[in-house]
């Protein structure tokens, strides 16, 4: 049994220990370890291989830097490349993008640190596309292979794709393994493309026209019921062609069309050897209020505008027009209004426009004109009248389109006005020019502003010098130093100009001696140097100011005028100054003796 005195002498003890541990460890003088600077020792990434099934098609890979403890390096940077940017490019924030099929590996590297990720592009077809929405065969007989393609998710062509083609309906048009239409008889069906291996599938139409064989030998050929005859003499075709016709669409609102009395011809282009009789019949019922029967006539369609074909006449007991054509377009019985304004005058910016009424012909003599589409120059108006008229703010060419209607009968024409650039402030590449030498040039830009700011190209411009004795200008704006002094250049377009100061000061660049090497014979014997002054480009400087110097006044001294007077026998170099140029000649005193 331990006695409680003993006990009570060892928890004091204990307590000491504890107090005198307590007081040792808040005055201690250790510093921690340092920590070691993080170095960016491996990245992972959010994928190493990435798929890509189209072109242009994008994947975002990141990465995530690690230090050598293991720890993620928040702030670090990563650099990205790309083994082959012919098939897949990356951004600097890891955007993948595919260019073409094929494999490349992407790297991304920060510090020492790398890591990388395999980049397959393989395109896969997702959809067929035909080169047109349908195909029209003029009649049976002709052949034609339709034109396709198999593309990718993004529209994109992929390569090496192989289908399967079937026909709704061979009576009409049978196709080939290969696409080749071949048109059976007048109708329509569907042509059906199947990518093989998989359930891809597009569908195409196909119409077989109602048409007439003609031989080169010629024919007669009936078609829309009788509305349309055509004689084909004999050389006017080359080869055996399918001819049909079908009524037009999509025809001009303006001048409205005769209802039923417009056809497009095929085959569309065509040309003949020789001319062919074209005959269209019209119902008077169907023409426009207050258009007579005798002024129709057949014309062409070009360019969205009617034309007159050249000889054509109308029967008016038959209600058909008629006229010999060269080839095949669209083809009516049209009467048409004509805009007969060809050109329009000119005008100039900031001034009143010569008022201009427009003209046509056709129609009754009440007319009302509009703009149908483009722009008038701001500042310009066209009255119903036909006058146009007002006074235009901006400058260049405008192109417009003016409607005419009178009737119920319009014409449209395009038109072109040239309204000519105001000058209103010039600017100058330089508005001051330091020359330091004659003949020498610098090349003044010009360049004019109208009163909108835009800068007016090729602006006629003039130049002139105050004091050509200083510098002249040419007149495309090249100054050319020709003394010393000031002067002034100055530009002008009309009552805009601009000025530019031209100062010309010569600078010393070197000095010619008119004798390098002097020999006197006696002392007291005098010579005089000639010193000129030339500048940089070899001018001469008036008036320059020179001194000279010996090396040794003992032998030879020199004045400010060049007078060299030799002193004693001995050589002595005279060095000639003006402003940082310099020159020398060499002075030799030779004092002769004479024997008695």
């Amino acid at each position: 049994m331990i006695k409680p005195e003993f006990r009570s002498s060892v928890a004091r003890s204990v307590l000491v220990g504890v107090v005198i541990s307590l007081w040792s460890c808040g005055n201690s003088t250790t510093e921690p370890a340092p920590q070691p600077t993080p170095v960016a020792t491996s990245i992972s990434l959010s994928a190493s291989s990435v798929s890509l099934t189209s072109l242009g098609e994008t994947a975002q890979l990141t990465g995530t830097v690690r230090d050598q403890t293991g720890a993620a390096m928040a702030s670090a940077t990563i650099a990205w490349t790309s083994s082959s940017t012919d098939i897949v490019t990356v951004s600097g924030g890891g955007v993948v993008a595919s260019v073409a099929n094929g494999n490349a590996t992407i790297t991304a590297t920060s510090g020492s640190a790398r890591a990388t990720a395999a980049i397959t592009v393989t395109q896969v077809p997702t959809a067929i596309v035909f080169s047109s929405d349908s195909i029209v065969m003029p009649g049976p007989g002709d052949t034609v292979t339709v034109g396709w393609s198999a593309t990718d998710a993004r529209g994109s062509e992929t390569p090496d794709v192989s289908v399967s083609w079937a026909s709704a309906d061979e009576a009409v048009a049978t196709v080939s393994a290969g696409g080749l239409l071949t048109s059976n008889a007048s109708g329509e069906t569907d042509v059906t493309a199947t990518i093989d291996g998989s359930s891809i599938t597009q569908a195409l139409s196909v119409i077989v026209e109602e048409a007439e064989l003609v031989e080169p030998d010629g024919g007669n050929v009936t078609l829309e019921g009788g509305t349309i005859t055509m004689e084909f003499p004999s050389g006017a075709l080359g080869e055996p062609v399918f001819i049909g016709a079908e009524p037009a669409v999509d025809l001009p609102s303006l001048p409205a069309p005769i209802t039923g009395a417009s056809f497009d011809f095929s085959p569309d282009g065509i040309t003949f050897d020789e001319p062919v009789l074209l005959t269209i019949e019209y119902d008077p019922e169907a023409l426009p209020e207050g258009v007579p029967e005798a002024e129709l006539q057949l014309h062409k369609l070009i360019d969205g505008e009617w034309f007159l074909v050249e000889g054509s006449e109308v029967d008016v007991e038959g209600n058909s027009v008629s006229g010999s054509i060269t080839g095949f377009s669209v083809y009516g019985a049209i009467r048409v209004m004509t805009v007969t304004t060809e050109t329009l005058p000119d005008g100039t910016q900031g001034s009143e426009y010569a008022s201009t009424t427009l003209s046509a012909t056709g129609g009754t003599d009440a007319r009302s004109w509009a703009l149908a589409s483009g722009e008038l120059p701001s500042g310009l108006e066209l009255a119903t009248n036909g006058v146009l008229a007002g006074t235009p703010t901006v400058s260049g060419t405008h192109t417009f389109v003016v409607d005419v209607t009178s009737g119920g009968q319009s014409a449209q024409k395009e038109l072109s006005l040239s309204i000519a650039a105001t000058p209103d402030a010039i600017s100058l590449s330089e508005t001051e020019l330091t020359f330091a030498s004659i003949a020498d040039t610098a090349q003044l830009v010009a360049t004019v502003t109208d009163v909108n700011d835009e800068v007016i190209p090729d602006a006629a411009v003039t130049w002139t010098s105050s004091d050509p004795d200083v510098a002249t200008v040419n007149p495309t704006g090249l100054v050319t130093s020709v003394g010393n002094g000031d002067a002034t250049i100055t530009v002008e377009a009309g009552s805009a100009n601009r000025t530019a100061s031209v100062t010309v000061s010569q600078v010393a660049a070197s000095i010619t001696l008119s004798s390098t090497d002097l020999t006197l014979a006696s002392v007291g014997d005098t010579s005089t140097v000639t010193a000129t002054v030339l500048d940089a480009l070899g001018e001469t400087m008036s008036g320059a100011t020179v001194t000279g110097a010996s090396s040794d006044t003992d032998v030879a001294t020199v004045s400010a005028a060049g007078l060299v007077t030799s002193v004693a026998d001995g050589t002595a170099t005279i060095t000639a100054t003006s402003g940082s140029a310099s020159a020398t000649a060499n002075v030799t005193v030779e004092e002769a003796f004479f024997l008695a």
